[in-house]
């Protein structure tokens, strides 16, 4: 929708590996921050999608390597609803890390990038081929069984 913004800058401290993110709401009246935080990943997400309510998809981390922040969803807010591994993408999805890997087309574990969906609130991502939801109001992963 156009109507927020996520920005990332370096962590204030040269030796610290992270970086903060900042939410904006875009308005007529101008760019107003809604919150402010450090995030857990190394240098930060590989890839970040903002929905149009305000929700935030974290996908890995910059640095290419399997990752405790897999999968991170954060509210309107700035709260986190939902933190996944690479482990525990391997285990909804029913494959071995090690198909994971060998599959992977994007990162260390995506096999297609994530997509957008009719449901404003739901994402599309594959790992080694097969298609998962994440639920950006509650940060739920899972596999996909029908046709999304």
């Amino acid at each position: 929708s156009g109507r927020f913004e996520l920005q990332l800058r370096s962590a204030q401290a040269a030796s610290d590996p992270h970086v903060v993110a900042e939410m904006f709401r875009l308005d007529t009246a101008g760019r107003h921050s809604l919150w402010s935080q450090p995030l857990p990943q190394r240098l930060g997400p590989a890839l970040a999608l903002v929905s149009d309510e305000g929700s935030t998809l974290l996908v890995d981390e910059w640095v290419k390597t399997p990752s405790p922040y897999a999968l991170m969803v954060l509210g309107p807010g700035g709260e986190t609803l939902g933190t996944h591994s690479m482990a525990d993408i391997a285990a909804v999805s029913g494959l071995s890390m090690v198909e994971l890997v060998a599959r992977a087309q994007s990162g260390p574990w995506m096999s297609a990038a994530p997509s957008r969906t009719a449901q404003p609130q739901r994402v599309l991502v594959q790992a080694g081929g097969v298609l998962l939801s994440i639920d950006l109001a509650t940060g739920h992963l899972a596999r996909e069984h029908a046709n999304p």
